[in-house]
């Protein structure tokens, strides 16, 4: 068996700070990576990417909190 894990789209959006509409957008421009389609989620590793390509000084002020911070966020599923 394999788990799937990752961000619910809400999850996403609200850690984001964006809608739910935009998260979707992400997907379809693959800006965020889909880990399961039933239902939707993304993986924490994407989101992570995403806020720092927003805000560049999270990389090197706090990489492992903001990753710990995320995490936080998943949802573990068969």
């Amino acid at each position: 068996m394999i788990l799937k894990n990752g961000l619910p789209v809400d999850e996403a959006a609200y850690i984001l700070n964006v809608s739910k509409n935009y998260v979707y957008r992400l997907i379809r421009e693959e800006r965020l990576e889909v880990v399961s389609l039933n239902p939707i989620t993304v993986s924490s590793k994407s989101v992570v990417k995403r806020l720092i390509s927003l805000q560049p000084f999270l990389e090197y002020s706090v990489p492992s909190r903001l990753d710990y911070a995320v995490r936080q966020h998943k949802v573990v599923g068969w």
